[in-house]
């Protein structure tokens, strides 16, 4: 990839991601379904990816609409228990869904039972599906902190930090065991049969996944920061403290040595479900392995049969469970590619960030900036349909972050 093609796709994301940005912050995506709906995962993975680099003069636009996006989440921070939405005090919201969000999406959803209201003639719907909102929330408003010193923003939403790292002490670590548990599909692959194992079977709940587990450790030390700009010493270090532990009980329990992978989950017994998946970019990037494992486990990664030359597979295609056409099974999300390089790089694994980064380029140049895709062993690249009618987001946020990540000076 030249370096002008490479200039010419980033402007293509920043324009995208700059025009976006509306009232409430940055939304899910620029088109389709989730078009002008606020998800704290999304716009939080994409701030995390863009404060890792100064950006390219854009930073101080970008940086209003992270600011925008935490206020949105914190003024729908749970208050009471609604087991309807999965409401529970000082949770942050998985969606944000008002009358500027599609409204025939909205129809189906309360068609087919979910919790939507109306709300002077329009339809609307916050849910709080998620165990890993929290430690995202509280891991960019940390750096949002950090790269703008703002003092004055830090002490106004303070009371929800503090209300959200409650949470994750009393609500997400159900058990006390320092691992926040929950229900098999309230984690970034919110379906039903993301976690179905080589036999077929389901797991038992609660499950504590990868990715919320990896965020957590992130936001035990984020946080600490937070703690420390407020002189309060003790609590920063029991912060730091806790992060070890919760790395530590990482590597310990979801690391599969044979199959060189992280497990995307453990089941209720704290068993690792052993498929083979590329969740494991999400410890990578908060840096959990250490160097050795790191490199067994991005080499792991490289294989073709999770990745390919559009980016990486949710499943591996020798799995009994892999489906291109199945949302969380197979298809490649486009924004694992560039959580994969930005992991990379941190590692000091040069050759590894360039294919990475191929990928990322690749897809953005060919595709677009998409959610995700079926690609087949021939590398040829399909829509995600849901009942024969394409679906996938066109325009994905944390894609154009991730792309904004890997093409900043």
């Amino acid at each position: 990839m030249t370096p002008e093609t490479v200039v010419a796709i980033r402007k293509k994301a920043v324009g995208y991601l700059l025009s976006s940005i509306t009232e409430k912050g940055i939304p899910a995506a620029v088109e389709g379904r989730f078009r002008n709906v606020i998800f704290t995962r999304d716009y939080a993975i994409s701030g995390l990816l863009l404060l890792e680099k100064p950006q390219n003069g854009e930073l101080p636009l970008l940086l209003d609409g992270i600011r925008r996006s935490l206020e949105t989440s914190a003024s729908h921070q749970g208050t009471r228990f609604n087991p309807v939405t999965s409401e529970t005090p000082g949770e942050m919201p998985h969606e944000i869904h008002d009358k500027d969000s599609p409204q025939d999406r909205l129809a189906e959803i309360k068609d087919n039972g979910g919790p939507v209201v109306e709300v002077n003639g329009h339809l609307e719907m916050v849910t709080y599906w998620a165990r890993d909102a929290n430690a995202l929330w509280n891991s960019l408003f940390s750096r949002y902190v950090q790269a703008t010193r703002d003092w004055s923003f830090r002490d106004r939403l303070w009371p929800n930090f503090v209300a959200s790292q409650r949470w994750l002490m009393k609500y997400g670590d159900i058990d006390g065991d320092l691992l926040i548990e929950g229900l098999h599909n309230q984690w970034w692959k919110d379906s039903e049969t993301a976690l179905v194992d080589e036999g077929g079977r389901k797991p038992i709940d609660p499950i504590a996944a990868l990715d919320v587990n990896s965020f957590a450790s992130l936001s035990d030390l984020e946080s600490a920061w937070l703690y420390e700009s407020k002189e309060n010493y003790a609590t920063a270090q029991a912060l730091r403290i806790r992060a070890l532990k919760r790395r530590e009980l990482i590597n310990q329990l979801f690391w599969m040595e044979d199959m060189r992978l992280f497990a995307p989950a453990l089941d209720a017994e704290k068993k690792p479900i052993r498929i083979a998946t590329s969740d494991s970019v999400f410890p990578l990037w908060v840096g959990i392995a250490d160097k050795q494992r790191a490199q067994i486990n991005i080499g792991r990664l490289m294989e073709p049969d999770l990745l390919t030359l559009w980016g990486l597979r949710t499943r591996s295609r020798n799995s009994s469970q892999y489906d291109q056409d199945q949302y969380q099974n197979g298809p490649v999300w486009y924004q694992l590619a560039a959580i994969a390089a930005a992991a990379c790089e941190k590692y000091g694994m040069k050759q590894e960030t360039v294919v990475f980064d191929e990928a990322v380029f690749r897809a953005a140049r060919e595709l677009g900036f998409p959610e995700l895709s079926g690609v087949d062993d021939q590398n040829n690249v399909f829509s995600y349909k849901e009942k024969g009618v394409p679906v996938a987001c066109n325009l994905q946020t944390w894609v154009l972050g991730g792309v904004l990540n890997r093409t900043a000076s």
